[in-house]
Protein backbone atom coordinates (compact mmCIF):
# COMPACT_ATOMS: atom_id res chain seq x y z
CA UNK A 1 0.00 0.00 0.00
CA UNK A 2 1.22 3.84 -0.91
CA UNK A 3 1.62 6.15 1.80
CA UNK A 4 1.37 9.72 1.67
CA UNK A 5 2.14 12.55 3.97
CA UNK A 6 0.00 15.59 4.98
CA UNK A 7 0.19 18.60 6.53
CA UNK A 8 -2.66 18.70 8.92
CA UNK A 9 -4.36 21.80 9.85
CA UNK A 10 -7.60 23.67 11.55
CA UNK A 11 -10.51 26.08 10.50
CA UNK A 12 -12.43 26.53 14.08
CA UNK A 13 -12.59 22.75 15.03
CA UNK A 14 -12.70 20.74 11.82
CA UNK A 15 -8.86 19.12 11.05
CA UNK A 16 -7.89 19.21 7.22
CA UNK A 17 -5.42 17.75 5.61
CA UNK A 18 -2.80 19.30 2.67
CA UNK A 19 -0.58 17.37 0.35
CA UNK A 20 2.49 18.08 1.83
CA UNK A 21 3.92 18.01 -1.75
CA UNK A 22 2.76 20.70 -2.34
CA UNK A 23 3.69 22.77 0.76
CA UNK A 24 6.26 25.22 0.87
CA UNK A 25 6.60 26.48 4.60
CA UNK A 26 4.27 27.71 7.60
CA UNK A 27 4.80 31.15 8.47
CA UNK A 28 2.84 32.84 10.99
CA UNK A 29 0.13 35.47 10.04
CA UNK A 30 1.26 39.25 8.87
CA UNK A 31 -0.93 41.62 7.54
CA UNK A 32 -1.96 41.50 3.79
CA UNK A 33 -2.23 44.38 1.63
CA UNK A 34 -5.34 44.65 0.39
CA UNK A 35 -6.23 44.73 -3.21
CA UNK A 36 -9.03 46.47 -4.72
CA UNK A 37 -12.04 44.67 -6.87
CA UNK A 38 -10.72 41.27 -6.34
CA UNK A 39 -12.40 38.06 -4.88
CA UNK A 40 -13.95 38.43 -1.44
CA UNK A 41 -11.72 35.33 -0.34
CA UNK A 42 -8.81 37.05 -1.01
CA UNK A 43 -7.61 38.18 1.80
CA UNK A 44 -4.72 40.63 0.14
CA UNK A 45 -0.97 39.83 -0.71
CA UNK A 46 2.21 39.44 1.22
CA UNK A 47 5.67 39.89 0.34
CA UNK A 48 7.25 36.68 0.68
CA UNK A 49 11.20 36.30 0.54
CA UNK A 50 10.95 39.00 -2.05
CA UNK A 51 8.22 37.75 -3.75
CA UNK A 52 4.42 38.85 -4.04
CA UNK A 53 1.86 36.78 -3.21
CA UNK A 54 -1.43 36.23 -3.32
CA UNK A 55 -3.35 34.81 0.58
CA UNK A 56 -6.43 33.41 1.04
CA UNK A 57 -8.61 33.22 3.36
CA UNK A 58 -9.79 29.83 3.96
CA UNK A 59 -12.45 30.26 6.20
CA UNK A 60 -14.45 32.86 3.36
CA UNK A 61 -13.35 29.97 1.03
CA UNK A 62 -15.07 27.40 2.46
CA UNK A 63 -18.10 29.97 3.92
CA UNK A 64 -17.44 29.65 7.73
CA UNK A 65 -19.76 32.15 9.56
CA UNK A 66 -16.85 32.91 11.41
CA UNK A 67 -14.21 34.24 8.93
CA UNK A 68 -12.06 36.70 11.40
CA UNK A 69 -8.09 36.22 11.75
CA UNK A 70 -6.76 35.24 14.74
CA UNK A 71 -4.05 36.28 16.59
CA UNK A 72 -2.23 32.79 16.16
CA UNK A 73 -2.96 32.00 12.53
CA UNK A 74 -0.61 30.93 10.32
CA UNK A 75 -0.23 31.11 6.58
CA UNK A 76 0.56 27.96 4.98
CA UNK A 77 2.60 28.58 1.75
CA UNK A 78 1.73 26.13 -0.73
CA UNK A 79 2.98 25.63 -4.47
CA UNK A 80 0.61 24.53 -7.49
CA UNK A 81 1.13 24.73 -10.85
CA UNK A 82 4.49 27.01 -10.60
CA UNK A 83 2.39 29.60 -8.67
CA UNK A 84 2.53 30.06 -4.92
CA UNK A 85 -0.03 31.16 -2.60
CA UNK A 86 -1.05 31.79 0.74
CA UNK A 87 -3.47 29.93 2.62
CA UNK A 88 -4.76 31.61 5.96
CA UNK A 89 -5.62 28.66 8.79
CA UNK A 90 -6.49 29.04 12.31
CA UNK A 91 -3.33 26.51 13.13
CA UNK A 92 -1.06 24.27 11.23
CA UNK A 93 -0.90 21.23 13.72
CA UNK A 94 1.04 18.59 12.31
CA UNK A 95 2.13 16.51 9.34
CA UNK A 96 1.75 12.64 9.14
CA UNK A 97 1.10 9.28 6.92
CA UNK A 98 -1.59 7.97 5.89
CA UNK A 99 -1.90 5.07 3.89
CA UNK A 100 -3.74 4.81 0.94
CA UNK A 101 -6.16 2.29 2.75
CA UNK A 102 -7.55 4.65 4.99
CA UNK A 103 -8.52 7.52 2.01
CA UNK A 104 -12.16 7.38 0.79
CA UNK A 105 -11.60 8.71 -2.94
CA UNK A 106 -15.29 10.41 -2.77
CA UNK A 107 -18.93 11.28 -0.82
CA UNK A 108 -21.14 10.22 -3.50
CA UNK A 109 -23.72 9.09 -1.30
CA UNK A 110 -23.85 12.78 -0.14
CA UNK A 111 -26.40 14.58 -2.37
CA UNK A 112 -25.73 17.78 -2.78
CA UNK A 113 -22.60 18.48 -1.32
CA UNK A 114 -20.27 20.96 -3.28
CA UNK A 115 -17.70 18.30 -3.86
CA UNK A 116 -14.85 20.12 -5.10
CA UNK A 117 -12.70 21.35 -2.82
CA UNK A 118 -12.34 18.13 -1.00
CA UNK A 119 -9.67 15.07 -2.87
CA UNK A 120 -10.88 12.78 -0.10
CA UNK A 121 -11.70 11.64 3.54
CA UNK A 122 -8.74 10.32 5.74
CA UNK A 123 -9.21 8.18 8.66
CA UNK A 124 -6.42 8.69 11.11
CA UNK A 125 -6.41 7.74 14.85
CA UNK A 126 -10.76 7.43 14.93
CA UNK A 127 -10.88 11.23 13.72
CA UNK A 128 -12.49 11.82 10.42
CA UNK A 129 -9.57 14.66 8.11
CA UNK A 130 -11.14 15.95 5.11
CA UNK A 131 -8.14 15.85 2.39
CA UNK A 132 -8.16 19.01 0.44
CA UNK A 133 -8.62 19.65 -3.24
CA UNK A 134 -6.04 22.33 -3.75
CA UNK A 135 -6.60 23.06 -8.02
CA UNK A 136 -10.01 23.79 -6.86
CA UNK A 137 -9.16 25.89 -3.68
CA UNK A 138 -6.78 28.41 -5.62
CA UNK A 139 -9.20 28.87 -8.75
CA UNK A 140 -10.73 31.78 -8.66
Amino acid sequence: MAEKQYVFLKLAEEEYGIDILHVREIINYQETTKLPNTSNVIDGVINFRGNIIPVINLKKRFNYNETIVKENSKIIIVNMREINIGLIVDEASHISTLDEKDIEDSLETVEGMDQKYIAGIGRMNGKIVILLNLSEIISL
